[in-house]
């Protein structure tokens, strides 16, 4: 019988040497991986006995030596704790509830005040990115001051409360990104301080017939520096500006500071009507209600001065301010005065109110603890 080609190069299954050989390999290369994994993970106990601990067995002897702490409502009772005997002397102690302290200011004023101005006119979000970037480049100021209301009148952020006339057209002025732009101002960490200039007012003197300050003859006063001014003795007036620095402690100042918040002190004063009351019981009533519009607020409350008032106590200024009549109401006085007459206004205030002196120029050494720049 013929060959066939080729069958006789088939063989059948392979060599068993070859299944031998693949076995040995595989079981050398566990082997290997097998030791690697011991070494990394044997330990030495205290007495030197070698040992094996896999990370898993680590974390169940930690939990088993550090286990988690009780909630923190559950009532911790000492080992040795035990009832007291009937007859025992020991009191009874209760618990008492804790007292609340106080939440803290939300930006305490700086020890020395380096004051950054703001000119009045509408702060947009341009004007705040420079400010910012001048306290950051730790430029010496620590505090911002915003003039909300200057004495022409304007109002320089979006109050509900301002005066609406038929002379002249309304007194807000602001910019497109204002409220934006004072919302980042207050919620910043600096010290913030809202200025408002009061009584000296042409926009509403001459717009407002109710509330302009008049001779007695019925006129409108003008005084000695051709200002204008509304009348404090007039409670629309009066509610006027409260309802501003209520409108600015809402924006979240954390100062409030009144300038002009007075009468006039130059001109035909002899003619001024005053009503009823005096000038000094009119500024008074102002005050009181400026405080009692900020009470809901953790605001502090500053009046500019002229500083006469300071240096020479015993005389009464022509503008019917002085420290008894805003002690009551205020926290902080302000005054511009030379860096010689610092000392003299501070003692002035010594253990009555708190001076800051508004200061053209930073002497060195600071005379007094605050300093306006």
């Amino acid at each position: 019988m013929p060959k066939v080609k080729g069958y006789t190069s088939y063989r059948g299954r392979g060599p068993l040497w070859k299944l031998v050989v693949t076995v040995l390999l595989l079981s050398v290369i566990l082997a290997s991986f097998g030791v690697l994994l011991l070494q990394r993970n044997m330990v030495v106990d205290s007495d030197g006995t070698r040992q094996v601990q896999f990370p898993w067995q680590e974390e169940a002897d930690a939990a088993s030596e550090n286990p988690p702490p009780p909630p923190a409502d559950a009532e911790t009772v000492p080992d040795d704790a035990g009832t007291v005997p009937p007859d025992s002397d020991a009191e009874t102690v209760t618990d008492e509830p804790a007292t609340e302290e106080p939440e803290p200011e939300q930006n305490p004023a700086p020890d020395i005040f380096h004051v950054y101005p703001v000119q009045a006119a509408p702060l947009s979000v341009a004007t705040y990115d420079e400010i910012s970037w001048l306290l950051r480049r730790n430029s010496g100021y620590n505090a911002v001051s915003v003039r909300l209301k200057d004495t022409e009148g304007w109002v320089y952020f979006d109050s509900p409360n301002i005066i609406y006339t038929e002379v002249l057209t309304e007194s807000k002025n602001i910019a497109a990104d204002t409220t934006e732009a004072l919302k980042k101002l207050t919620a910043a960490d600096t010290h913030t301080i809202a200025t408002l200039a009061c009584f000296r007012d042409w926009r509403a003197s001459n717009g407002n017939v109710r509330a302009r300050l008049r001779n007695l003859s019925g006129r409108i006063f003008q005084d000695g520096n051709e200002d204008f001014w509304i009348d404090p003795a007039r409670e629309i007036t009066r509610t006027y500006l409260c309802n501003l620095a209520r409108d600015a402690a809402e924006l979240g100042f954390d100062e409030i500071l009144l300038t002009d918040a007075c009468y006039p002190s130059v001109g035909r004063l002899d003619r001024i009507l005053y009503g009823d009351l005096t000038k000094e019981e009119n500024l008074a009533t102002f005050f009181s209600e400026v405080r009692k519009a900020l009470e809901p607020f953790n605001v502090v409350l500053s009046v500019e001065v002229p500083k006469e008032i300071l240096l020479d106590r015993e005389t009464p200024h022509l503008s019917g301010l002085s420290v008894d009549v805003i002690a009551p109401y205020v926290d902080r006085v302000y005054a511009k005065v030379e860096a010689s007459e610092v000392e003299a206004c501070t003692e002035a205030l010594a253990g009555v109110l708190m001076f800051v002196p508004e200061l053209s120029a930073l002497p060195t050494p600071a005379p007094a603890r605050y300093v306006y720049r």
